[in-house]
């Protein structure tokens, strides 16, 4: 039994060659609900500790989806997350979006429809979606595009907190690491004293001991 497949193959293209040289790994997970995810604890774990989350809803089954993708989010701490609606070149044949023929329209109704399902993500949904079709291709650089715009935010936050870290705090951390490092050899130096003392005053205690006599 195979728990997942790693392959590593030479990026070829503009934007897999920029994925690799910022060190971007995508990992495809089976389907929640799906015949071959495993809902365990260790699954769990594992994308709690990932960088961010891509949550793929077929936009045409949103409420199959929704509902499995819900009961999982509930139980985990989940990373930064972008919403994809896929299969956006079958929407006009769902019976869902029947009398709409705008795609804005549609899109709003699907996020609409989403957030009663998913309603652990309203916010993400709101400002973090994405409609794409593998099919026609459509939206696909631009999912590529906010990826690397998501990671790019996300590094260049950390750097400016970094950054900002006041340089009084910066000084008075380094005079804490110097007094905790002179504290440290007055222990041992007190270590050795006492460990010297209890041994003279073992050896004078047997000098002191009393003499009895037997009556």
């Amino acid at each position: 039994l195979i728990d997942y497949l790693h392959l590593q193959l030479p990026p070829t293209g503009e934007f897999r060659k920029l994925f690799a040289d910022k060190k971007i790994s995508l990992i495809d997970m089976p389907g929640l609900g799906g015949p071959y995810f495993k809902d365990s604890i260790r699954i769990q774990k594992y994308i709690e500790r990932l960088d961010f989350l891509l949550v793929v809803i077929k936009i045409t089954e949103i409420d199959k989806a929704g509902k499995a993708i819900e009961r999982f989010i509930t139980k985990i701490k989940l990373p930064p997350v972008i919403c994809v609606f896929t299969f956006y070149d079958k929407v006009r044949e769902s019976p869902l979006f029947k009398d709409l023929t705008d795609d804005e329209d549609i899109q709003q109704k699907a996020i609409e429809l989403a957030k009663q399902h998913i309603p652990s993500l309203v916010m993400e949904l709101e400002s973090k979606s994405i409609f794409v079709s593998s099919k026609s291709g459509f939206n696909i650089e631009e999912l590529r595009e906010f990826i690397l715009n998501f990671v790019a935010e996300k590094a260049e936050a950390i750097d400016k907190i970094r950054q900002e870290t006041p340089q009084v705090f910066r000084r008075r951390l380094n005079e804490m690491k110097q007094e905790v490092s002179k504290l440290e050899g007055k222990i041992e130096d007190l270590i050795k004293k006492l460990a010297s003392s209890h041994s003279m005053d073992v050896s004078d205690k047997r000098k002191q001991l009393p003499l009895f006599r037997k009556f």
